[in-house]
Protein backbone atom coordinates (compact mmCIF):
# COMPACT_ATOMS: atom_id res chain seq x y z
CA UNK A 1 0.00 0.00 0.00
CA UNK A 2 0.54 1.59 1.89
CA UNK A 3 3.44 6.40 1.43
CA UNK A 4 3.67 9.64 0.02
CA UNK A 5 3.76 10.47 -3.78
CA UNK A 6 3.50 14.53 -3.55
CA UNK A 7 5.84 14.62 -5.95
CA UNK A 8 4.95 14.96 -10.12
CA UNK A 9 2.48 12.62 -11.80
CA UNK A 10 4.62 11.89 -15.05
CA UNK A 11 7.18 9.28 -13.67
CA UNK A 12 7.07 5.92 -15.81
CA UNK A 13 6.22 1.97 -14.73
CA UNK A 14 9.37 -0.15 -15.90
CA UNK A 15 7.92 -3.18 -18.13
CA UNK A 16 9.80 -6.29 -16.81
CA UNK A 17 11.01 -8.58 -19.91
CA UNK A 18 10.71 -5.11 -22.80
CA UNK A 19 13.11 -3.21 -23.92
CA UNK A 20 11.07 -0.04 -23.57
CA UNK A 21 8.94 1.48 -20.68
CA UNK A 22 5.23 2.32 -20.56
CA UNK A 23 5.10 6.06 -20.06
CA UNK A 24 2.34 8.03 -18.38
CA UNK A 25 1.21 10.63 -19.77
CA UNK A 26 2.52 13.78 -19.52
CA UNK A 27 -0.22 15.93 -19.63
CA UNK A 28 -4.18 15.61 -18.54
CA UNK A 29 -4.35 14.94 -15.46
CA UNK A 30 -0.11 15.36 -14.46
CA UNK A 31 -1.12 18.64 -15.95
CA UNK A 32 -4.49 19.46 -13.61
CA UNK A 33 -2.36 18.33 -10.58
CA UNK A 34 0.36 21.21 -11.51
CA UNK A 35 -2.40 24.03 -12.05
CA UNK A 36 -4.72 22.67 -9.11
CA UNK A 37 -2.66 21.53 -6.69
CA UNK A 38 0.22 23.66 -5.96
CA UNK A 39 1.36 22.22 -2.91
CA UNK A 40 1.76 19.03 -4.53
CA UNK A 41 4.02 19.65 -7.24
CA UNK A 42 6.38 22.58 -8.65
CA UNK A 43 4.83 25.85 -9.20
CA UNK A 44 7.16 25.51 -12.10
CA UNK A 45 5.14 23.14 -13.34
CA UNK A 46 2.53 24.35 -15.26
CA UNK A 47 -0.41 23.15 -17.70
CA UNK A 48 -0.48 25.06 -20.67
CA UNK A 49 -4.11 26.64 -21.75
CA UNK A 50 -4.99 23.87 -24.06
CA UNK A 51 -3.71 21.03 -21.39
CA UNK A 52 -6.29 22.88 -18.82
CA UNK A 53 -9.13 23.08 -21.00
CA UNK A 54 -8.96 19.26 -22.58
CA UNK A 55 -8.30 18.45 -18.56
CA UNK A 56 -11.85 20.01 -17.77
CA UNK A 57 -13.47 17.24 -20.02
CA UNK A 58 -11.93 13.91 -17.91
CA UNK A 59 -12.82 12.74 -14.61
CA UNK A 60 -9.07 12.37 -13.80
CA UNK A 61 -8.95 15.94 -12.56
CA UNK A 62 -11.69 16.07 -9.84
CA UNK A 63 -10.60 12.28 -8.73
CA UNK A 64 -6.97 13.86 -8.13
CA UNK A 65 -8.15 16.67 -6.57
CA UNK A 66 -9.97 14.75 -4.47
CA UNK A 67 -7.42 12.28 -3.48
CA UNK A 68 -5.02 15.17 -2.86
CA UNK A 69 -7.19 17.33 -0.75
CA UNK A 70 -7.25 14.33 1.31
CA UNK A 71 -3.51 13.92 2.16
CA UNK A 72 -2.47 16.68 5.00
CA UNK A 73 0.45 14.86 6.28
CA UNK A 74 0.60 16.13 10.42
CA UNK A 75 3.95 16.79 11.87
CA UNK A 76 4.30 17.20 15.32
CA UNK A 77 7.74 17.04 17.92
CA UNK A 78 9.71 20.15 15.79
CA UNK A 79 10.51 22.36 18.35
CA UNK A 80 12.19 19.18 20.12
CA UNK A 81 16.24 18.81 20.27
CA UNK A 82 17.30 17.10 17.45
CA UNK A 83 18.84 13.73 18.00
CA UNK A 84 22.43 13.02 16.89
CA UNK A 85 23.17 10.94 13.99
CA UNK A 86 24.11 7.80 15.81
CA UNK A 87 20.38 8.16 17.56
CA UNK A 88 19.01 8.09 14.15
CA UNK A 89 17.81 4.78 12.16
CA UNK A 90 19.38 3.49 9.17
CA UNK A 91 16.17 3.54 7.09
CA UNK A 92 15.08 6.82 8.14
CA UNK A 93 18.82 8.40 7.03
CA UNK A 94 18.23 6.83 3.69
CA UNK A 95 14.90 7.97 3.35
CA UNK A 96 16.29 11.46 3.24
CA UNK A 97 19.19 10.61 1.20
CA UNK A 98 21.40 11.54 4.12
CA UNK A 99 20.26 15.01 5.42
CA UNK A 100 20.82 14.58 9.15
CA UNK A 101 18.51 16.88 10.14
CA UNK A 102 15.48 16.40 7.99
CA UNK A 103 15.80 12.35 9.00
CA UNK A 104 16.03 13.68 12.70
CA UNK A 105 12.92 15.71 12.77
CA UNK A 106 11.47 12.44 10.78
CA UNK A 107 12.34 10.32 13.35
CA UNK A 108 11.27 12.35 16.12
CA UNK A 109 7.91 12.46 14.99
CA UNK A 110 7.65 9.16 14.27
CA UNK A 111 8.81 8.52 17.85
CA UNK A 112 6.20 10.84 19.25
CA UNK A 113 3.73 8.39 17.81
CA UNK A 114 5.20 5.25 19.12
CA UNK A 115 4.98 6.30 22.13
CA UNK A 116 1.39 8.09 21.85
CA UNK A 117 0.42 4.30 20.96
CA UNK A 118 2.64 2.12 22.69
CA UNK A 119 4.39 0.64 19.51
CA UNK A 120 7.25 -0.63 21.36
CA UNK A 121 4.68 -3.42 22.97
CA UNK A 122 2.34 -4.21 20.17
CA UNK A 123 3.11 -7.12 20.01
CA UNK A 124 1.98 -8.27 23.80
CA UNK A 125 -1.19 -6.40 23.00
CA UNK A 126 -4.93 -7.86 22.22
CA UNK A 127 -5.76 -7.50 18.44
CA UNK A 128 -9.45 -8.12 18.41
CA UNK A 129 -10.39 -6.90 14.60
CA UNK A 130 -7.34 -8.72 13.05
CA UNK A 131 -9.01 -10.94 10.97
CA UNK A 132 -11.59 -8.54 9.87
CA UNK A 133 -8.83 -5.84 8.89
CA UNK A 134 -7.42 -8.53 6.95
CA UNK A 135 -10.26 -8.73 5.20
CA UNK A 136 -10.63 -5.08 4.52
CA UNK A 137 -7.34 -5.15 2.88
CA UNK A 138 -6.12 -8.98 2.00
CA UNK A 139 -2.25 -8.22 2.47
CA UNK A 140 -0.17 -11.73 3.35
CA UNK A 141 3.31 -12.34 4.09
CA UNK A 142 4.36 -15.56 1.50
CA UNK A 143 8.03 -16.43 1.93
CA UNK A 144 11.15 -14.68 1.22
CA UNK A 145 13.09 -13.42 -2.48
CA UNK A 146 16.05 -14.46 -3.41
CA UNK A 147 17.72 -12.32 -1.45
CA UNK A 148 15.98 -13.55 1.86
CA UNK A 149 13.48 -10.26 2.11
CA UNK A 150 9.84 -11.15 3.10
CA UNK A 151 7.92 -10.93 0.63
CA UNK A 152 4.08 -9.28 1.06
CA UNK A 153 1.34 -10.12 -1.42
CA UNK A 154 -1.08 -7.38 -1.72
CA UNK A 155 -4.88 -7.66 -3.40
CA UNK A 156 -5.82 -3.96 -3.53
CA UNK A 157 -8.29 -4.96 -6.32
CA UNK A 158 -10.15 -7.34 -3.10
CA UNK A 159 -10.31 -4.59 -0.51
CA UNK A 160 -13.52 -4.27 1.38
CA UNK A 161 -13.92 -0.39 3.38
CA UNK A 162 -17.46 -1.28 3.52
CA UNK A 163 -16.63 -4.06 5.90
CA UNK A 164 -14.33 -1.56 7.90
CA UNK A 165 -17.61 0.38 8.35
CA UNK A 166 -20.21 -2.32 9.22
CA UNK A 167 -17.46 -3.18 11.77
CA UNK A 168 -17.32 0.37 12.85
CA UNK A 169 -13.78 0.21 12.76
CA UNK A 170 -11.94 3.40 12.06
CA UNK A 171 -8.66 4.27 9.32
CA UNK A 172 -6.59 4.65 12.52
CA UNK A 173 -7.18 1.13 13.39
CA UNK A 174 -6.06 0.21 10.10
CA UNK A 175 -2.85 2.01 10.72
CA UNK A 176 -2.49 0.20 13.90
CA UNK A 177 -3.15 -3.00 12.12
CA UNK A 178 -0.72 -2.23 9.73
CA UNK A 179 2.06 -1.26 12.58
CA UNK A 180 1.57 -4.76 14.01
CA UNK A 181 2.37 -5.93 10.97
CA UNK A 182 5.45 -4.14 10.24
CA UNK A 183 6.84 -4.41 13.66
CA UNK A 184 6.73 -8.40 13.42
CA UNK A 185 8.66 -8.14 10.12
CA UNK A 186 11.06 -5.81 11.40
CA UNK A 187 11.68 -7.08 14.68
CA UNK A 188 10.62 -10.97 14.41
CA UNK A 189 10.77 -11.68 11.02
CA UNK A 190 13.51 -10.02 9.84
CA UNK A 191 15.61 -7.79 12.49
CA UNK A 192 17.46 -4.98 10.87
CA UNK A 193 17.49 -0.97 10.25
CA UNK A 194 18.76 -1.90 6.82
CA UNK A 195 16.16 -4.81 5.69
CA UNK A 196 13.57 -4.63 3.01
CA UNK A 197 10.48 -5.99 2.00
CA UNK A 198 9.19 -6.88 -1.72
CA UNK A 199 5.56 -6.65 -2.96
CA UNK A 200 3.77 -8.64 -4.60
CA UNK A 201 0.89 -6.49 -5.35
CA UNK A 202 -1.83 -8.37 -7.44
CA UNK A 203 -3.60 -5.71 -9.62
CA UNK A 204 -6.83 -7.58 -10.66
CA UNK A 205 -9.91 -6.20 -10.22
CA UNK A 206 -8.49 -2.76 -9.57
CA UNK A 207 -10.39 0.34 -10.99
CA UNK A 208 -10.66 3.88 -10.84
CA UNK A 209 -13.97 4.28 -9.36
CA UNK A 210 -13.24 1.52 -6.06
CA UNK A 211 -10.01 3.72 -5.18
CA UNK A 212 -11.22 7.18 -5.35
CA UNK A 213 -14.49 6.48 -2.82
CA UNK A 214 -14.14 8.72 -0.14
CA UNK A 215 -13.97 5.64 2.44
CA UNK A 216 -10.93 4.16 0.18
CA UNK A 217 -9.08 7.06 -0.17
CA UNK A 218 -9.23 7.53 4.00
CA UNK A 219 -7.93 3.84 3.88
CA UNK A 220 -5.25 4.81 2.07
CA UNK A 221 -4.38 7.89 3.39
CA UNK A 222 -3.67 6.23 6.86
CA UNK A 223 -2.03 3.42 5.42
CA UNK A 224 0.77 6.17 3.78
CA UNK A 225 0.94 7.82 6.56
CA UNK A 226 1.74 5.42 8.93
CA UNK A 227 4.52 3.35 5.99
CA UNK A 228 5.71 6.80 5.16
CA UNK A 229 6.18 8.61 8.52
CA UNK A 230 7.33 5.49 10.49
CA UNK A 231 8.57 2.93 8.38
CA UNK A 232 10.45 4.80 5.21
CA UNK A 233 13.13 3.35 2.66
CA UNK A 234 11.40 -0.64 3.34
CA UNK A 235 10.38 -1.25 -0.21
CA UNK A 236 12.74 -2.76 -2.43
CA UNK A 237 10.67 -3.27 -5.60
CA UNK A 238 6.54 -3.76 -5.90
CA UNK A 239 6.34 -6.19 -8.56
CA UNK A 240 2.76 -5.76 -9.73
CA UNK A 241 1.17 -8.62 -11.77
CA UNK A 242 -2.58 -9.03 -13.39
CA UNK A 243 -2.19 -5.28 -14.64
CA UNK A 244 -4.77 -4.06 -16.68
CA UNK A 245 -4.52 -2.43 -19.79
CA UNK A 246 -5.54 1.04 -18.32
CA UNK A 247 -3.11 0.31 -15.42
CA UNK A 248 -1.52 3.93 -16.20
CA UNK A 249 -5.02 5.66 -14.71
CA UNK A 250 -4.93 3.61 -11.49
CA UNK A 251 -1.18 4.50 -11.03
CA UNK A 252 -1.47 7.99 -11.34
CA UNK A 253 -3.90 7.70 -8.56
CA UNK A 254 -1.99 5.59 -6.47
CA UNK A 255 0.54 8.05 -7.41
CA UNK A 256 -0.82 10.74 -4.74
CA UNK A 257 -0.83 8.83 -1.72
CA UNK A 258 2.23 7.38 -2.19
CA UNK A 259 6.11 8.53 -1.56
CA UNK A 260 8.67 8.97 -4.89
CA UNK A 261 10.67 6.73 -3.41
CA UNK A 262 7.87 3.66 -3.62
CA UNK A 263 6.59 4.44 -6.56
CA UNK A 264 10.01 4.02 -8.26
CA UNK A 265 9.73 0.86 -6.83
CA UNK A 266 6.77 -0.29 -9.13
CA UNK A 267 7.41 -2.87 -11.82
CA UNK A 268 4.73 -4.60 -14.40
CA UNK A 269 5.29 -7.71 -15.04
CA UNK A 270 3.85 -9.34 -17.92
CA UNK A 271 5.04 -13.18 -17.20
CA UNK A 272 5.97 -15.71 -14.13
CA UNK A 273 9.58 -15.46 -15.81
CA UNK A 274 9.69 -11.73 -15.07
CA UNK A 275 8.69 -12.30 -11.54
CA UNK A 276 11.18 -15.04 -11.66
CA UNK A 277 14.13 -12.73 -11.75
CA UNK A 278 13.10 -11.96 -8.05
CA UNK A 279 11.54 -14.76 -6.27
CA UNK A 280 11.96 -18.27 -6.53
CA UNK A 281 9.57 -20.64 -8.67
CA UNK A 282 9.09 -22.66 -5.48
CA UNK A 283 8.14 -20.15 -3.19
CA UNK A 284 6.13 -17.77 -6.40
CA UNK A 285 2.03 -18.67 -5.73
CA UNK A 286 0.60 -20.67 -8.44
CA UNK A 287 -1.81 -17.98 -8.85
CA UNK A 288 0.90 -16.27 -10.76
CA UNK A 289 2.99 -19.43 -12.45
CA UNK A 290 4.96 -20.37 -9.43
CA UNK A 291 4.78 -23.42 -7.58
CA UNK A 292 4.04 -22.36 -4.51
CA UNK A 293 0.32 -24.15 -3.87
CA UNK A 294 0.16 -22.67 -0.22
CA UNK A 295 -3.39 -20.60 -0.01
CA UNK A 296 -2.80 -16.82 1.54
CA UNK A 297 -2.61 -16.98 4.85
CA UNK A 298 -1.06 -20.38 5.24
CA UNK A 299 2.86 -19.33 5.13
CA UNK A 300 5.13 -20.14 7.65
CA UNK A 301 5.33 -16.24 8.67
CA UNK A 302 1.60 -15.40 8.55
CA UNK A 303 0.94 -18.69 10.77
CA UNK A 304 3.69 -17.54 13.01
CA UNK A 305 1.74 -14.18 13.21
CA UNK A 306 -1.37 -15.60 13.64
CA UNK A 307 -0.17 -17.79 16.63
CA UNK A 308 1.24 -14.50 18.03
CA UNK A 309 -2.45 -12.70 17.68
CA UNK A 310 -4.51 -15.39 18.63
CA UNK A 311 -2.33 -15.98 21.80
CA UNK A 312 -2.82 -12.17 23.05
CA UNK A 313 -6.35 -12.23 22.17
CA UNK A 314 -7.00 -15.29 24.11
CA UNK A 315 -4.76 -13.46 27.08
CA UNK A 316 -7.06 -10.67 26.48
CA UNK A 317 -6.48 -8.10 29.04
CA UNK A 318 -6.61 -4.47 29.52
CA UNK A 319 -4.40 -3.03 26.74
CA UNK A 320 -6.14 -3.04 23.49
CA UNK A 321 -4.74 -1.75 19.92
CA UNK A 322 -6.39 1.40 19.94
CA UNK A 323 -4.93 2.32 23.78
Amino acid sequence: MPESLYASLTGYIPVMGDATSEQLPSGGAAGAMSSRSPSLVSHSSRATTKDAQADEDSPMPSLLRRISNSIQFKRKGSHLPLPSADEIPANFLASCKGNVEKAGRKWQVSKQWREENDIDHILQRPHPHYETLKTVYPAFLHGRDLQGNCISVEIPGSMNVKLMKSAKLSPRDMALHLALVQEYVWTVLTPGDDRKIVTLMDAKGLSLTRLASPDSLALIRAASETLNNHYPDRVLRILVVNAPRFFGPIFRLLSTVMPASVRDQFQICSSPADVEKFISPDVLPVEYGGKNSLKFGQSEEEVSLRALVDRNNAEGGDRQMDK
